[in-house]
């Protein structure tokens, strides 16, 4: 079976986002508990049900995908991520990159400044598990902070560190050992070349995050 028919018939809907997807199900739930005490007990008990659901599915697709595909057979599906990823950043003003639909919410400099730096610390976590070393995640899902970087300098760093990918993609064992692990704070332990195809959910959910902005009644023209 080929990568893109693969991908069609897998249980994860490898579309969207699985952190992304979860949000927008907590704020349904949220709005909904506000109503009464019992509702939000309700509320609270399904949004923890729907979180554990999707950690399952996730984990699954990651750790059985890693098992069964070489890190260059898994390399188009996470060049083709990033690509949409690019692709959602491009033609992005800087007002436009600034913008936030409301308080809460990540503006996409927020979300690009995020992402690259997240991603060359996925990067070198999947290097050290291929090698059969220990690694630490702690650093891998940074917290949303302010950037003094321009979307142009944003851009070029997502171009940058995409490069990087394949340049890693060349230097990594085609299928190492499934130990040693490292957890993932939402997924739970991953192995080598499942962190690897984490990186192309990461990207998609963020590129989904990025969409949901672009589509507010009031994002920047």
């Amino acid at each position: 079976m080929s990568l893109c028919a693969d991908e069609r018939t897998t249980n994860y809907p490898l579309t969207t986002g699985a952190k992304f997807r979860i949000h927008d199900q907590y704020a349904q739930y949220a709005a909904v508990a506000a109503k009464s005490d019992v509702r939000r007990d309700d509320a609270l008990t399904t949004q923890a049900a729907a979180q554990a659901e999707e950690a399952r599915r996730v984990r699954s697709y990651l750790q059985a995908q890693g098992e069964r595909y070489t890190f260059a057979e898994m390399w188009t599906r996470l060049i083709r991520a990033r690509v949409a990823l690019m692709d959602a950043a491009e033609g992005v003003s800087q007002t436009q990159a600034e913008f936030r639909p409301d308080a809460d919410e990540w503006s996409i400099a927020e979300v690009l400044h995020h992402l690259v730096t997240s991603s060359g610390r996925v990067a070198d976590l999947v290097e050290a598990l291929s090698r059969g070393e220990s690694a630490n995640p702690e650093r891998i899902d940074p917290p949303r902070e302010e950037t003094t970087l321009t979307i142009d300098e944003l851009r070029a760093k997502l171009r940058d560190d995409s490069i990087a990918w394949s340049a890693l993609t060349e230097r990594l064992p085609p299928a190492p050992a499934t130990t040693p692990t490292a957890p993932h704070s939402f997924f739970g332990d991953l192995h080598a070349r499942a962190w690897y195809l984490f990186q192309r959910v990461h990207d998609l959910d963020h590129a989904g995050q990025i969409a949901k902005n672009k589509q507010a009644g009031d994002y920047p023209q």
